[in-house]
């Protein structure tokens, strides 16, 4: 959504490196599986976080992203200083 597509790798090492100030727990993959392989922060955890929560994890990891995915309104996507292209783009993907 910031524009950088394909950056999942930078997105975890920043959640990983500040864990202790950020909601790490609430990033999962595109398909809504928790797949951290972390020892320090372990998808055991991050289950257990999401389910304090009150977010549904199943056995195998896997979140139903129809029901918890984010997705930003209009004003938050301002907030980013985006692109007006790239934030019609978010629009037209999620019907913001």
């Amino acid at each position: 959504m910031v524009g950088i597509p394909r950056a999942a790798i930078q997105v975890g090492w920043v959640l990983h490196i500040n864990g202790d100030k950020v909601p790490w727990w609430r990033v999962v993959n595109k398909r809504g599986r928790i797949s951290t392989t972390c020892m320090e922060h372990t998808a055991n955890m991050q289950k257990t976080l999401l389910e304090s929560e009150e977010v549904k994890v199943s056995d195998d990891l896997m979140i139903d992203m129809n029901i918890y995915r984010f997705i930003p309104d209009e004003r938050f996507l301002d907030k980013l200083n985006l692109d007006d292209e790239y934030i019609q783009v978010l629009i037209d993907k999620y019907g913001v």
